[in-house]
């Protein structure tokens, strides 16, 4: 299996494990110019942007912190894009989250609600404006 093909197999379980979990999922491989959402999703009028992160079980690392602020920064410019992009209502927040599966067996090994914030990421702002600009 191809990395492409293990990556789509990785959201297909985080997919399955969201909407489990009471999650609706609005969109997935979102791409735009500033980079790549893997799932979007949306439970309890919060509005959900997921990293999903295929990891080895002797990994030593959490999910999270596999994710450098540079892919921070995209994923977030990403979500910017997408809110510009999608009139949604009844949003009340919105999160950034990390799930991760266990590349040998597949399993949801952790999700990790908030993983990451806009200071998190190196931004100085508290709002989306101008983020992929």
């Amino acid at each position: 299996m191809n990395t492409r093909d293990k990556g789509k197999n990785w959201e297909d379980i985080a997919e399955a494990y969201l909407r489990k979990n009471g999650y609706r999922i609005l969109e997935r491989n979102f791409l735009c110019k500033g980079g790549e959402l893997d799932i979007v999703a949306l439970r309890e009028g919060e509005l959900v942007f997921v990293e999903v992160r295929g990891l080895k079980s002797s990994h030593f690392l959490s999910p999270a912190e596999t994710i450098s602020r540079s892919k921070m920064r995209r994923i977030i410019r990403a979500a910017s894009v997408f809110l510009t992009m999608h009139a949604l209502k009844k949003i009340n927040s919105i999160r950034f989250d990390v799930i991760s599966v266990d590349g040998e067996t597949s399993d949801v090994t952790e999700h990790i609600e908030g993983a990451f914030d806009l200071e998190t990421a190196g931004f100085d702002s508290l709002t989306f404006g101008g983020l992929y600009a």
